[in-house]
């Protein structure tokens, strides 16, 4: 089945990964959202049936961490992750809606809350650049206004305990946040101007520097959305 004919959004597919010189590949499960983290040392993917978010190390394939979401609110709901020496970063929805990021110590199997949304109807972002973790806040709807990018040093702070807020607007931005290595800088689509009576937003692509905070406007397309 293609893309065209397959209407499930739940659909499941086969994970399998092979060396890109190698002549075999070996499959390592089922599910959506397949993606390499920290160095293509582990990969992750998601089962939206059964909720389970599954890390895998590819150098050792049988040390594997199963995660539980709990969010029951949001069918088309996909969670963000990534792997940061000994933890594991992942988003979540709890049973009011809240939007969170929470890491999971791979060794001792403890949890903890980096941030939590401020309201209910917000989505978290997760990007990696280098040594630093970039999450934002953004609205689903207009009705919770307002962005937040925060980011942490995990060498400074490798107990990722204390994100610091770099970048906050009044607006709803739209997010979709994109790291660029080269630049070390973030990319998102952000809310210029609105106007909520005809339900009009002006948004353009920016750059956020790491360093300086400051935004440099990257496209002049009017209404930019992805």
């Amino acid at each position: 089945q293609s893309f065209h004919s397959s209407l499930n959004f739940n659909k499941l597919n086969e994970i399998y990964v092979g060396e890109f010189d190698g002549p075999e590949v070996f499959k390592l499960g089922d599910g959506t959202k397949p993606k390499l983290h920290d160095n293509d040392k582990w990969l992750s993917f998601f089962n939206p049936n059964s909720k389970e978010l599954r890390f895998i190390n590819l150098e050792n394939p049988k040390e594997t961490v199963e995660l539980i979401l709990t969010n029951k609110l949001n069918p088309y709901f996909r969670p963000v992750s990534n792997v940061v020496g000994d933890y594991i970063v992942y988003s979540d929805i709890n049973k009011k809606g809240y939007s969170a990021l929470l890491s999971y110590h791979i060794k001792t199997k403890q949890f903890q809350p980096i941030l939590k949304t401020k309201a209910a109807g917000m989505k978290v972002e997760l990007c990696r650049l280098g040594d630093f973790l970039i999450m934002g806040e953004f609205s689903l709807y207009d009705l919770n206004r307002g962005t937040n990018i925060s980011i942490i040093n995990t060498k400074q702070d490798p107990k990722l305990s204390a994100p610091q807020v770099i970048y906050s607007s009044s607006l709803s931005d739209l997010g979709h946040m994109k790291c660029h290595p080269g630049e070390n800088k973030v990319f998102f689509i952000k809310s210029l101007q609105e106007d909520l009576s005809i339900n009009y937003k002006t948004t353009e692509v920016v750059s956020l520097d790491l360093g300086s905070g400051a935004v440099k406007l990257r496209s002049d397309l009017d209404k930019v959305t992805q």
